[in-house]
């Protein structure tokens, strides 16, 4: 996936290069590593053995490599575990069209996932309270899968006492900053 979209990079006459992730991208004001989630980069940092000293001297390319990896693992265990849940076991066959592409889609295509199957609305009930939509339970879902220990808690005991994960105005917040792509909110 990194490899095809390093090519189609080196096609563009606007093309950004593969530079250190501390380089400042091309055009902008900013490095890539500014931009970055910190919770990614914590991620990377848990699950290689990159050092936090030598992260910045990583490419882009490296990097978005170790970022993909994780979020697909995360999205392919979401998937195994609704297969097991709903008592079958997970089928590679149907994980190969989204992981390595068709002759009409390229890898990690979201329309080649695999459906997740049964009705999941009695347990988001039981969970939250009240039903939650796919969106809803697939963030809260990614959300857990990112989270520390100690974060996971914190969730885990709220919803299992129906309070919301976050105050109003925090959630606001929250999603202002995501969508000023400056992470997450204090």
């Amino acid at each position: 996936y990194i490899k095809k979209s390093r090519e189609a990079d080196n096609k563009s006459k606007d093309c950004f290069g593969n530079e250190a992730v501390s380089s400042k991208v091309k055009g902008m004001k900013m490095s890539w590593e500014s931009i970055m989630s910190r919770i990614c980069v914590r991620d990377i940092l848990a699950s290689t053995d990159i050092k936090e000293t030598s992260f910045s001297q990583n490419s882009v390319d490296d990097i978005m490599c170790h970022a993909v990896t994780l979020m697909t693992s995360k999205l392919l265990r979401i998937y195994a575990f609704n297969r097991y849940v709903s008592g079958r076991d997970p089928d590679v066959a149907q994980l190969e069209p989204y992981l390595v592409g068709t002759k009409d889609t390229l890898p990690l295509d979201f329309r080649n996932f695999p459906e997740l199957h049964g009705d999941i609305s009695a347990i988001q009930k039981e969970v939250v309270g009240n039903p939650m939509y796919d969106p809803a339970g697939m963030l809260v879902a990614l959300a857990s899968l990112g989270a520390t220990k100690q974060q996971a808690d914190q969730m885990t005991a709220k919803l299992q006492n129906a309070e919301p994960l976050m105050a109003p105005d925090l959630r606001v917040k929250a999603m202002k900053e995501a969508y000023a792509g400056r992470g997450q909110a204090s």
